[in-house]
């Protein structure tokens, strides 16, 4: 769009689409991962996956927060 010249405020609203999308997706991609793969890491016997399970989860959540 930018190349052909179009205007910036439909540039910038095309752009917000696109993030409303990803963030979307984020969120859908976050809820599976807890559903299967969180469920199996805090229901294993050993609590190191549990504790890992936890970090990396919390660790992508911030990042996906952020502003």
């Amino acid at each position: 769009m930018v190349e052909e010249d179009a205007y910036c405020a439909d540039i910038g609203q095309q752009i917000n689409a696109a993030i409303g999308l990803l963030k979307s997706a984020n969120i859908d991609l976050m809820k599976s991962h807890l559903i299967c793969c969180g469920k199996t890491a805090l229901s294993h016997k050993d609590t190191k996956e549990g504790e890992k399970f936890i970090e990396e989860f919390t660790r992508i959540w911030d990042v996906s927060t952020r502003k």
